[in-house]
Parts: structure tokens; C-alpha cells; sequence
């Protein structure tokens, strides 16, 4: 009995990642980002309300996020999403430096953008190699 109650809650939690990544596709499609924002704010609510771990929100989500906000140039909310990323204890992945690339090419050219640039290009390559970045990218 227990191993089908752990079957049954793995395939609900699959089914709900899956729904939740294609709902926030649509939101970043449509142009709602902030609507994706809050209902993934909402499902991390509601899982540390039940004492689980957050294994259900992945890095993924965040970078679904983050190429919403890159194509939009939106820097500047990038590091609210780097503070729930470093709550939920997920790491960066190619995907996410990708976004934070992305964003950072489509602003405007400053001082401190060129810092923001070279500081993440630096993290980059102690976890992942600019190529796989590019690779994917494309």
C-alpha cells in the first residue's frame, strides 16, 4: 500500500510540474509576466505550507521566468528572482546564465552593465563553459 500512495504522489507532482512549466510558458508567451510570477510565488507558498521540501519548483521555472524578463530587457527584476532562487537552494544552469546573458545584451550599454556582464560571465565559468550557453542558445 505504501509504495502505491508513493506512486500515486510522484505522478501527481509530475502531472503538476508539467502543467505549471506549460502554464508558464503561455504567461511569458502572452506577455503576463508578472501573472507567471505570482503563480509561481503562489505554488511556493503552498508547498512550504505542507512542510515538503520544495522539490516540486525546479530551476526550470525560474529560467522561464528569466527568459520572459530577458526579452523584455528587465534587468533590474532579474534579482528578485536570484533571491528565490538562493531560498529554494537551486543552482544556476546553463539556461539560467543564458537568460542573464540574453538580458543583459539587450540593454542599454553602461558601465555597470558591462560589470553586471563580466561579473556573471566570471560564475559562469566556474559552473558551466560559454559554449554550452551559445549551444543552447541557439
Amino acid at each position: 500500500i505504501h509504495n502505491n500512495e508513493e506512486q500515486e504522489r510522484f505522478a501527481k507532482e509530475k502531472a503538476l510540474r508539467i502543467n505549471l512549466e506549460s502554464y508558464l510558458n503561455v504567461c511569458v508567451s502572452a506577455g503576463m509576466i508578472n501573472r507567471g510570477i505570482s503563480t509561481l510565488l503562489a505554488y511556493r507558498q503552498k508547498t512550504k505550507k505542507k512542510l515538503e521540501t520544495l522539490s516540486l519548483i525546479t530551476i526550470e521555472f525560474y529560467n522561464i521566468i528569466l527568459h520572459g524578463l530577458a526579452e523584455k530587457g528587465s534587468f533590474e527584476r532579474f534579482n528578485d528572482i536570484f533571491a528565490l532562487i538562493g531560498e529554494d537552494q537551486l543552482k544556476f544552469n546553463e539556461q539560467t546564465y543564458a537568460a542573464i546573458l540574453e538580458c543583459l545584451g539587450r540593454i542599454e550599454s553602461s558601465e555597470e552593465n558591462i560589470h553586471q556582464i563580466k561579473k556573471f560571465e566570471q560564475m559562469a565559468n566556474q559552473n558551466v563553459r560559454i559554449i554550452d550557453i551559445i549551444d543552447i542558445s541557439c
